[in-house]
């Protein structure tokens, strides 16, 4: 194969003229030619022209900044003209890692194709030059002196978004300097919610996976699709309860299995929480917070890990269907239904289980008491607890539930007034919940709820998500927790082992003799 067909084949370019160090033996040089499979799909998406933005979401010591690193050399080395990239990184060893790995790419080339291209090295600039071309790529560290804000750049590559300091801040400064058909991409390990990088992943999965940009492309790669992450067990290895869970929920090898167990529980693990953050095995366990919350971080992520797979949003999810000997009560967050925050209603049964979730931000509040009375009367009669904030739209849903006839909670140590949300009463409910929860007594299946409730947080005896209005995406809501923690301490005080005495309610439309259905066909 000639020269020039080589260079214009990323594939070819990289497999026979890069090399790197090899992963065994430091110091070892060996040829770029066996990529893993995570890396061809990423350099198939920086192959395709069209692609402006690639995000990668990805583990710990997975080498995807090498095969990025090695698609940038080549990008220049086969470059007609000037071609300008800005490589961004989390810290000053990033930086000098990377630089490292381009001194490795250009020195081992060979010396035909070296002298041709003219390949420079400024170590104290931490820049590469091609003068043939008149290319340049620039490694700097965020929040340093070298993060050149005058120049501009055809190209950027942001290593450890999420690690970034004032990520924010930076991400405006460093992408002024990109031209309008630049491309940008993203990689890192996950670092908890809320930050920058999270924000990219979830707007890059819109674009990419929903709305079919080709411009954008997205990739996730779960800790076990990487070969590497495998060790032989001892063979007096007995495995743990979360070691069989995961190996069937995940479809596990045993070597799989025992190297997840080695890096969590062995003798230099790192735990459960840090494994999850580190190595997700779903998008969601990168994001997830572990410290500081109100409730048990590590119960409340596992059993999001376990029902992952019954994530949604909005709209009415069953759970449970009404069985004619339970009493049940619902917690209800009302709102205007307006586009805004959503109107929640949590249904509980006696034993401490949710039943059905309904959430919605259309509607309007009549629309949205309506399918409440409704739910209420298909599961026994339900006894509702709505706060009467007349802010959310409390009252109102509260005198269209009194209206239809409905069992509503009363407060028999205030007078019977209806519940209303302030600073004391918030935190009353929620230290009972929270009794709850950390004492494992309550089965909560719902996803966007656990999320919620993960988010939690204590500030000078205030409760609540302190992003809460921050913006609308999950990670600022509370909407779910409210309405759980509303439901709980209305279920609290049900009857039990037995459908609670009818009351004057009047159902509006008929019931189906299959119980899951008729909670669907009370809800149209």
């Amino acid at each position: 194969m000639k020269d020039r067909d080589i260079l214009t084949n990323k594939r070819q370019f990289m497999g026979r003229w890069l090399s790197i160090e090899s992963k065994l033996a430091e110091g070892r040089i060996i040829p770029f030619n066996r990529p893993t499979e995570a890396q061809k799909q990423a350099l198939e998406a920086l192959e395709n022209v069209k692609v402006k933005l690639a995000v990668f979401l990805k583990s710990r010591q997975v080498y995807m900044s090498t095969a990025v690193a090695g698609s940038t050399m080549h990008d220049h080395c086969a470059a007609r003209g000037p071609l300008r990239t800005m490589v961004a990184c989390d810290h000053g060893d990033t930086t000098d890692s990377l630089l490292r790995k381009y001194k490795t790419f250009s020195e081992h080339l060979p010396n035909r194709i070296a002298r041709q291209l003219a390949i420079r090295v400024n170590h104290n600039k931490r820049e590469i030059h091609w003068d043939r071309n008149g290319g340049t790529v620039k490694l700097a560290t965020v929040g340093g002196s070298s993060l050149a804000k005058s120049q501009t750049y055809n190209h950027l590559v942001a290593e450890e978004m999420a690690f970034w300091p004032h990520a924010d801040e930076a991400w405006a400064s460093i992408t002024s300097a990109i031209g309008g058909e630049g491309r940008k991409v993203i990689i890192s390990t996950p670092n908890g919610p809320g930050n920058l990088y999270h924000r990219q992943v979830d707007l890059a999965y819109k674009a990419d996976r929903i709305d079919k940009n080709p411009a954008v492309k997205f990739f996730f790669w779960p800790w076990f699709d990487h070969p590497e992450y495998a060790l032989t067990p001892p063979d007096n290895w007995e495995p743990r309860k979360d070691d069989l869970e995961c190996q069937r929920l995940w479809n596990l090898t045993t070597g799989q299995t025992y190297w997840r167990h080695w890096r969590i529980h062995g003798p230099e693990g790192i735990g459960i929480s840090k494994f999850r953050k580190f190595f997700p095995a779903t998008m969601e366990e990168g994001f997830l917070h572990f410290e500081g919350g109100w409730f048990n971080q590590e119960y409340l992520n596992e059993l999001i890990g376990i029902h992952h797979t019954n994530q949604q949003q909005g709209g009415l999810r069953i759970y449970s269907e009404p069985d004619p000997s339970m009493s049940f009560a619902i917690g209800v967050d009302p709102a205007w239904c307006n586009g805004g925050h959503y109107a929640v209603a949590i249904v509980m049964d006696e034993t401490g289980s949710m039943a059905a979730v309904l959430s919605t931000k259309e509607g309007g509040i009549k629309r949205f008491a309506e399918r409440v009375s409704r739910l209420a009367g298909v599961y026994n009669n339900a006894r509702i607890l709505c706060e009467s904030n007349t802010g959310g739209g409390g009252s109102v849903v509260i005198d269209i539930l009194r209206s239809e006839g409905c069992r509503l909670w009363k407060d028999k140590k205030n007078d019977n007034k209806d519940w209303n949300t302030n600073k004391g009463s918030k935190l009353r409910i929620y230290e009972h919940a929270r009794q709850l929860i950390n004492g494992y007594a309550l089965t909560i299946p719902d996803v966007q709820t656990l999320r919620e409730l993960v988010n939690i947080r204590e500030k000078n005896g205030s409760i609540g998500n302190p992003r809460r209005g921050a913006g609308d995406k999950d990670d600022t809501k509370d909407d779910h927790a409210d309405a759980l923690v509303l439901a709980e301490w209305n279920r609290r005080t049900l009857p039990r082992g037995g459908r609670p005495t009818p009351s004057s309610y009047r159902p509006q439309h008929s019931i189906s003799d299959n119980p899951h259905a008729a909670v669907r066909q009370a809800q149209r």
